[in-house]
């Protein structure tokens, strides 16, 4: 989705070291390499304009991958451990405030996932809204399941945001086991 140009950032540190190492002797190679792996392990936030939510609790983990992404310096990674009561985590970007769409228009939207091979649970993307009732008023726009793929796979659509909405919202789910990386 379009947060890839904002999240990069926060990443600078990883691609630095990277560079740095480039001309150091093999040992020295190691040691930054060592650095890299380190930085790429520690929690960073999701990417701009993105939250991540577990609402089954510890059933998932969510960080920010920098050892695969599809393009530029990281990908969003959900691990589920378990499918036990729906557990499921997601990646989702609000569109309201100064992110607002406007309604009564159509939208194109794409991203990049793969997932562990085979993935147990099952991925998702759902668009859906919200009208000034709030709960009441949410109403789905899109959903697709996504297929078990070793190899990067893009997913795209248009989505119409009607009018009256007030909150239309995108979310990327995984559902049970595995694990699914999102670009």
């Amino acid at each position: 989705f379009q947060a890839r140009a904002n999240r990069m950032e926060t990443l600078a540190p990883r691609r630095i070291l990277q560079s740095i190492s480039a001309g150091f002797p093999m040992k020295k190679q190691i040691l930054f390499c060592l650095a890299s792996a380190w930085l790429a392990g520690e929690e960073l936030p999701p990417p701009t304009g993105w939250s991540a939510s577990q609402p089954t609790g510890a059933t998932h983990l969510l960080s920010m991958d920098c050892a695969s992404p599809h393009g530029g310096m990281a990908s969003a990674k959900l691990a589920g451990f378990t499918g036990v009561s729906n557990a499921r985590a997601c990646y989702q970007v609000d569109f309201f405030g100064s992110n607002a769409l406007r309604t009564g228009l159509r939208y194109r939207w794409s991203l990049w996932y793969r997932t562990s091979a085979p993935l147990e649970g099952s991925g998702s993307v759902l668009i859906d809204s919200y009208t000034a009732e709030g709960e009441k008023g949410r109403r789905q726009l899109h959903t697709e399941k996504l297929g078990s793929s070793a190899d990067w796979r893009q997913v795209s659509g248009v989505v119409f945001v009607p009018n009256g909405v007030v909150r239309p919202r995108m979310l990327l789910y995984l559902y049970g086991k595995g694990a699914l990386w999102y670009d």
